[in-house]
């Protein structure tokens, strides 16, 4: 039980990437508090309902959190969006859709170290997780919104990294590849198509598509204690294709 009694907050928790990091971590023992605007709630969890993007949503959530726990001894930052509606290059860019996804990608992360800094601090190894994306340092075309949210998140992980240093608490980023989640839905409204760009996907990469779970495996591995000399790093699981 690798983390037994130990407090964590997982935001994006209702499904994805945020659902198996609070599964695994539960399942070795952790007091899980899952942060998401939906109301879909991980067995043996607490959850609150907040949106990350909103400054008081976030501060309404950290106060109840004060009320279950007096401490927190980790932050994962898995809540994101891929897109609010038509994805589009740079000189269709509809400035609504750019500050959307900034807001929840890359101010949400801010917002929630920021508001759970005090808890961290009371811990004796706090740790903090962020979900990057590959995209950070390989972009796709009609995705600058996302890139550069995530790219945001890698720089922010490491100042929070410098920043933290001297409270023990560490600050890491997994920039994540193309994971099997729910992300597709988000672009395609077509289960067979959705099928098939995951196939076309999975032949691309020399160990194939990844899993929530192989992610939230990394991160589990972040917050341990096995990890007590990392910090400050953007770490890429992204099935080899950076490589190729």
């Amino acid at each position: 039980m690798e983390f037994k009694e130990k407090v964590a907050i997982v935001t994006g928790s209702s499904s994805g990437i945020g659902k198996a990091v609070a599964k695994q971590l539960i399942n070795e023992g952790a007091m899980v508090i899952g942060i998401d605007i939906q109301n879909k709630v991980v067995e043996n969890s607490h959850h609150l309902i907040c949106d990350v993007g909103n400054e008081y949503d976030v501060i309404s959530a950290i106060e109840k959190v004060t009320k279950i726990t007096n401490k927190v001894d980790y932050l994962v930052n898995a809540a994101g969006i891929l897109t609010v509606g038509s994805r589009t290059q740079i000189k269709e860019q509809k400035l609504e859709q750019w500050e959307k996804i900034l807001l929840v990608n890359m101010t949400g992360v801010l917002l929630m170290m920021k508001h759970t800094y005090e808890l961290l601090k009371v811990s004796s190894a706090g740790a903090i997780v962020n979900i990057s994306s590959d995209q950070a340092n390989n972009s796709l075309e009609k995705s600058a919104p996302y890139a550069v949210s995530k790219a945001g998140i890698n720089v922010l992980t490491r100042i929070a990294a410098n920043e933290m240093y001297d409270d023990n608490i560490r600050v890491n980023a997994v920039a994540a590849g193309e994971v099997h989640t729910n992300f597709l839905s988000t672009l395609v409204d077509n289960e067979m198509v959705i099928k098939r760009m995951y196939k076309q996907i999975e032949r691309k990469l020399p160990f194939g598509l990844a899993e929530p779970e192989d992610i939230a495996s990394l991160v589990c591995y972040l917050l341990s204690e096995q990890a007590k000399c990392i910090t400050g790093q953007v770490i890429l699981l992204d099935s080899g294709k950076s490589i190729r």
